[in-house]
């Protein structure tokens, strides 16, 4: 990926909240001239720099496309479609893991996540120690630095939107709390002393989805049922630390993507092998698409715990 090419800002300082996703998708997916309303902040139910926010969160997650044109609505994307034929309320928790995986992964299009969930090192840490890794990293790369506000309010709304509170706490939702990545339990907060923990360790991966992420990182343009290749290899090594990898984006150290491997082997998604002393995965050269909706369609095998 040419991580130059990474944007800063655009969410208008708000994480997604709940049913932000699904109203937005719905709109376009049914009604989408409405796009044009001139009050379509209300038909979503919610402020005009909201709004803004929803078409924001919606293309950076891969659920719709830009607009092709200034009177043509933006139109829902491959992967927009299943969503919204599979699981219109988000409410499966394979639909987040593939959308935080492309809001970090190889195809991503915000520096700050890309950043800290392939290149931060750090367990334990403040805001503002991550800022300077961060900038740190910006400089190494030859990207032109944002202004100060900016980096420290696009590190603020990954914050919001990962971190969740410990103890939990219930606040006024305007305070974005409620974002459903908390969910996923990738990060701490530790409101009495203002920490963060990046939790790197076993959690439950759909298989199918752990498949997504394979091929959006690893796969090849050639898939399976279009007459390619048929499975794909991919070392241990890669699948740990390659930037947009499964240890990556699902924030497993090397012990607990083995044991996610082995349950995964379990249920036959795939098959870890063991060539001259190194250790591989072999996995079916699916689509991203088509992974996807073998979870949707496969619900007794989505979770790998």
């Amino acid at each position: 990926m040419n991580i130059k090419k990474l944007r800063f800002g655009g969410h208008e300082t708000f994480a997604i909240r709940e049913g932000w996703l699904h109203k937005g998708l719905t709109l376009l997916a049914e009604d989408s001239e409405s796009y044009f309303d001139p009050y379509v902040e209300d038909l979503l139910g919610v402020g005009r720099n909201m709004a803004k926010s929803i078409w924001f969160w919606l293309r950076s997650t891969g659920l719709i496309e830009k607009s092709p044109g200034k009177n043509q609505p933006p139109p829902l994307t491959e992967l927009g479609e299943a969503v919204h034929k599979y699981d219109p309320y988000f409410v499966d928790s394979g639909t987040w893991w593939v959308l935080h995986a492309n809001l970090c992964g190889l195809e991503a299009s915000l520096v700050v996540w890309h950043w800290f969930f392939n290149h931060f090192s750090g367990i334990r840490f403040d805001k503002p120690m991550s800022i300077d890794q961060c900038r740190r990293f910006l400089e190494v790369e030859s990207i032109r630095l944002p202004s100060a506000t900016t980096l420290n309010r696009d590190m603020t709304c990954l914050l919001q939107s990962y971190a969740s509170p410990v103890p939990r706490s219930n606040e006024d939702p305007e305070e974005g709390n409620d974002c459903p990545f908390q969910d996923l339990g990738l990060v701490l907060n530790f409101r009495d002393s203002g920490f963060f923990e990046f939790v790197r360790s076993h959690r439950s991966i759909p298989a199918p989805v752990f498949g997504y992420v394979v091929a959006k990182t690893f796969g090849v343009s050639a898939y399976q049922d279009e007459g390619g290749q048929k499975e794909i290899r991919v070392s241990l090594q890669e699948l740990s630390y390659a930037p947009g990898s499964p240890g990556r984006i699902f924030g497993l150290n090397q012990n607990s993507l083995m044991d996610t491997l082995v349950t995964i082997e379990r249920h036959q998604w795939l098959s870890i092998l063991s060539l001259a002393g190194h250790r591989q995965i072999e996995m079916a050269n699916y689509s991203p698409l088509k992974w996807l909706t073998l979870h949707y369609k496969e619900r007794s095998y989505r979770s790998v715990a």
